[in-house]
């Protein structure tokens, strides 16, 4: 490891759905992860990374804040305009 924090977002991730690429420029993340052919879409703000993940089985919003020292995030998700469907946390590899 050793990536400093400031890289924001970018880079490998080990969470909830599998291994997670992303990629910070400017504000805006965009990345793919393992699970069902997963794709993010987001924009930062202050910690927080919000906006909408697509499957191959349907789409949703999302919301991960990142943690002080930039190792791990912790977040919600849902399908539609929810983030009632559960938990999406993770760490950097």
């Amino acid at each position: 490891g050793g990536t400093p924090v400031s890289a924001g977002w970018t880079g490998g991730w080990t969470s909830d759905f599998g291994r997670m690429r992303l990629q910070q420029s400017g504000r805006r993340v965009t990345g793919s992860y393992d699970y069902k052919g997963g794709r993010l879409d987001g924009t930062v703000q202050g910690d927080v990374l919000s906006g909408t993940w697509t499957q191959t089985n349907g789409s949703g919003r999302f919301e991960l804040r990142l943690s002080a020292d930039g190792r791990s995030f912790s977040g919600r998700w849902g399908r539609g305009d929810s983030l009632g469907g559960g938990a999406w946390n993770g760490r950097r590899e």
